[in-house]
């Protein structure tokens, strides 16, 4: 599906061919041509670009795409490691659905220490005391190879955590879920498919979200300071929520 900006560059496109064809057809120079075509494109062409752009935006809105691009919302970036770009989906939206938990980052110093500096930084939130041992168990088990699947949720519950796992991860189940956890004061975990067999731990710090889910954005805590926003849920492998 096309969207305002490829249509709008459609009209642009279609009064410039016209233009030229029109005057080299009349004896103009190559030269000649190219400038009728120009001059055709940006007035002939603006009008019926502009009205062709809005069409196909509303077309592509109304399909659930992103009206600038035509693209899927989900496929368009925020930015890369958090800092904005000049993309269509950096408009501030009206949310329906806008909660936030204030987590402190804690950064890998290896490579597969991830599900560790998150247990660090839900211990800060929660105020934790007395982890000392469970953590340098924790450290002493993954610094080499990481954490198995599903086992992270029993090392929060050997350290005293209450956990809840997501047995359903679609957007239209999990969104409203992971909401109302946050909203319960619990912290919640996500697990990221790397590729290759590999994972790695996040934690999520804000949700925003559309009632009938066309559109979505999760901000994260992120160990390796590498993902600072999620718009799919394409390499979501596992959700889960933590609390004391």
């Amino acid at each position: 599906a096309s969207g305002f900006a490829s249509g709008a560059a459609g009209g642009f496109a279609g009064g410039f061919v016209g233009g030229a064809a029109n005057a080299w057809m009349n004896g103009a120079s190559f030269s000649g041509g190219l400038a009728a075509g120009f001059k055709a494109g940006v007035v002939g062409g603006l009008a019926g670009g502009l009205i062709n752009g809005v069409v196909s935006g509303i077309r592509a809105d109304k399909a659930g795409l992103d009206f600038m691009s035509g693209k899927k919302w989900e496929d368009l970036k925020i930015g890369f490691n958090g800092r904005p770009m000049l993309s269509p989906d950096l408009v501030d939206l009206n949310w329906d659905v806008d909660v936030t938990k204030s987590l402190t980052q804690q950064n890998q110093t290896g490579t597969w220490d991830c599900t560790y500096r998150c247990k660090l930084s839900i211990d800060s939130y929660f105020n934790s005391t007395g982890q000392t041992s469970c953590n340098n168990e924790w450290y002493s088990m993954v610094k080499n190879g990481g954490m198995g699947k599903g086992l992270t949720q029993s090392y929060y519950q050997q350290s005293g955590y209450n956990v809840n796992t997501l047995q359903d991860i679609r957007p239209h189940k999990a969104l409203p879920w992971i909401a109302g956890q946050m909203k319960d004061n619990h912290i919640v975990q996500l697990g990221n498919n790397l590729g290759g067999g590999v994972g790695h731990a996040t934690l999520v710090t804000r949700l925003q979200y559309f009632n009938d889910f066309s559109k979505f954005r999760m901000q994260i805590m992120d160990p390796s300071n590498a993902i600072k926003t999620i718009t799919n849920f394409s390499r979501i492998f596992e959700i889960f929520s933590i609390w004391k």
